[in-house]
């Protein structure tokens, strides 16, 4: 609904995550997406345990957690805002977007906006058109 009537929204920390699921129960109708640090067993896990902590057993110290680098994509509002191509946030978590949904969502106008260098982690989305629907996974200080 948000995202067809042109709310403004920014969701830092867990907007990723809460811009994936809703987004994915909106407009992919997949009412059941959720993300496995609420659902383990959700059939539609749009935010799920990073891949390398799936396996560890005592988590405590195992976060994504420090400044890390995120490369933003061209013609994006996170793009204007920044004004540069590449900026360093501070992350303190340990889900993650999950990518088998990245090509669904943006099919549908959620892309992802600003990745990890090498492409593999999700660390902003918008709505594509809309005038402000931002989410981050990270801290976003240095705005």
């Amino acid at each position: 609904m948000r995202e067809r009537i042109k709310i403004s929204l920014f969701w830092p920390l867990f907007g990723n995550a809460g811009h994936g699921h809703r987004s994915s129960r909106n407009l992919l109708r997949k009412p059941e997406a959720n993300s496995t640090e609420f659902e383990a067993d959700t059939p539609d896990p749009v935010i799920d345990l990073m891949i390398e902590q799936r396996n560890i057993k005592n988590l405590g110290g195992t976060m994504r957690l420090g400044v890390y680098e995120c490369v933003l994509l061209e013609n994006t509002k996170v793009l204007e805002f920044y004004d540069v191509r590449s900026v360093f946030e501070r992350h303190r978590h340990r889900f993650e977007f999950n990518n088998d949904y990245k090509v669904q969502l943006s099919e549908v106008g959620l892309i992802a906006s600003g990745q990890s260098p090498d492409g593999l982690l999700v660390e902003i989305m918008e709505i594509e058109g809309h005038p402000f629907m931002i989410g981050t996974q990270f801290h976003p200080e240095f705005l």
